[in-house]
């Protein structure tokens, strides 16, 4: 097989530091999978007082993405990306406070505000970092860089936890910090501070609420069919575990190994299989992706045993390396320049919103419908965000086609 990396040959310094910093901040992001955890049993909250905390965060987390998107437009990514790794540093400090629910409820929702802001600003800047070639390339790696640090922050921070949470705080705090001086060490020599904080010329006019808004068709279209992708995805938090746990009977280790199946098949398989398709269009990888995910998730209910369902992981595993890179690719096509980081804010609006409502209206189909109907309804799903994804792609054939006979026209005239 041939080095996925000789594909980034060419690519600048600065776009390999912003690599590395995604890499450290997702190997210290550890207070968000053990989030639930600290409330219960460290501070000792109650169910209803911790989902209370849960879903203000949600709120502030698309909050995030949507401002974090505005302000990439007015003022720079590279600004923001920084900005943003140092608010979730401060703010991942202050849960060394006091466990008391007020000061925790906005203290989670100040890290989830600012954890959440870095992704557009991240995904604008590698971007612009990129000179929008081959857009699905350079996210495969990111994703890459991110997956690997997720596969080995968490389990030290499982560690470290048996010791005193506030080692935890302390992990993602410091790693904030130490990506976001790596991107500043990167621009050592090359830009000035006022130039950093210097609003784009285009964009310095006076704020206006709708400034906010996107209204394109085909960006709301296209993040429906996400919403549906992802909010299946998403059932590995939620009804996957309760799966394993309430009807094959296995211990919350047979839990951990099923989401170490797809961790690794994406830290190992999908830069070389991102680089390797590139080729593909986006109707044969969004189409095939989103079938593979549905497919996997419906093969739940034919699972008596663990190895069955680890077979439907490996299925849906390789429907998420198939569909994501082109997601974020697709978005960063269909953007006008200007609104790029709104585009990307409202993306990332759209992840934490299936990551907060894919779980929540999960658990009520699965206790409604029970199991044999509820997997094969999540693959009908799939479906359905499959032919949505067709409607996206049909409405930029359209519009690509109007623009080249708009073009046509000036030339003749």
């Amino acid at each position: 097989m041939r080095n996925p990396f000789e594909r980034y040959r060419g690519y600048s310094s600065e776009f390999w530091f912003m690599i590395f910093a995604g890499f450290i901040n997702r190997f210290g992001m550890v207070i968000v999978p053990f989030m639930s955890l600290y409330f219960l049993k460290g501070a000792g909250f109650s169910v209803h007082q911790t989902a209370t905390i849960l879903g203000t965060a949600a709120a502030s987390a698309i909050a995030g993405n949507l401002i974090s998107g505005y302000l990439c437009d007015r003022y720079s990514p590279r600004l923001m990306v920084v900005t943003t790794l140092t608010a979730s540093a401060l703010s991942a400090f202050l849960f060394f406070g006091p466990p008391h629910f007020e000061y925790l409820l906005l203290t989670t929702c100040l890290f989830s505000f600012s954890n959440e802001a870095f992704r557009p600003a991240q995904l604008s800047y590698i971007s612009e970092l990129s000179n929008f070639k081959e857009p699905k390339k350079a996210f495969a790696l990111i994703r890459f860089a991110s997956n690997l640090g997720l596969t080995f922050g968490p389990p030290i921070a499982g560690l470290l936890i048996l010791s005193s949470y506030r080692w935890i705080f302390f992990m993602d705090g410091f790693t904030s910090i130490l990506a976001a001086s790596v991107l500043i060490y990167s621009w050592k020599n090359k830009l000035t501070f006022r130039e950093l904080i210097k609003p784009k010329s285009a964009t310095s006019k006076k704020f206006q609420l709708r400034d906010f808004y996107v209204s394109d068709p085909l960006l709301w279209v296209f993040l429906l069919a996400m919403f549906l992708v992802f909010s299946i995805l998403f059932q590995y938090t939620a009804t996957l575990p309760l799966f394993i746990s309430d009807t094959l009977k296995l211990s919350a280790a047979y839990v951990g190994a099923a989401l170490t199946i797809n961790t690794l098949m994406i830290t190992i398989f999908e830069l070389p299989l991102t680089t390797s398709t590139l080729h593909w269009s986006y109707r044969k990888s969004l189409t095939l992706g989103s079938a593979l995910v549905g497919i996997g998730f419906a093969m739940t209910m034919l699972s008596h045993s663990f190895a069955m369902l680890a077979a439907s992981v490996v299925v849906w595993s390789a429907g998420e390396m198939v569909v994501c890179p082109p997601l974020t690719a697709f978005v960063t096509e269909i953007a006008t320049p200007e609104m790029r980081g709104r585009y990307m804010g409202f993306f990332g609006m759209t992840i934490s919103a299936s990551l907060t409502g894919g779980p929540f209206f999960g658990l009520l189909g699965l206790n409604h419908f029970g199991n044999q109907a509820y997997w094969l309804i999540l693959g009908a799903f799939s479906f359905l965000a499959m032919g949505l994804f067709l409607v996206a792609l049909q409405i930029r054939k359209n519009r690509l086609n109007f623009n080249a006979y708009e073009s046509s026209v000036q030339t003749l005239s």
